[in-house]
């Protein structure tokens, strides 16, 4: 348990439990304390005390908790990312039917300098 002794008090770190709708009891000795009486949160009427339990408890639900996170996302991970670059690669793709494919299907114009001009009485002379 993590305590600390200063000026002849022991000071130890708590998780502390109580019901639902309920709060500590202000301490009227130490300002800013609080006391184990758990009072309702509408008319502050004294419901129970509450619970107190060692901090190494804590500590560790506290670590179990966040290794079992970090395993489900870890299995998760690969999932997550196969389905994200699946919706990349479709936000990606060009549509058949655009410009660009209409573009490609014609022929450029230095396909064409490579043909003959058609045989006929039309002749260009330069003057």
């Amino acid at each position: 348990m993590a305590s600390v002794e200063w000026r002849g008090y022991i000071y130890d770190l708590m998780l502390v439990r109580h019901p639902t709708g309920t709060h500590l009891s202000q301490s009227r000795s130490i300002p800013g304390g609080h006391s184990t009486l758990s009072r309702d949160d509408e008319d502050n009427d004294l419901r129970t005390h509450a619970v107190l339990f060692p901090s190494n408890k804590a500590l560790a639900v506290g670590a179990a908790v966040v290794l079992s996170a970090g395993i489900a996302l870890g299995a998760a991970a690969p999932h997550v990312k196969s389905r994200f670059n699946n919706i990349k690669s479709k936000l990606n793709r060009k549509p058949e039917n655009s410009a660009e494919a209409a573009q490609e299907t014609r022929p450029e114009q230095s396909d064409m300098e490579d043909e003959e001009p058609p045989s006929g009485d039309r002749h260009l002379s330069a003057a």
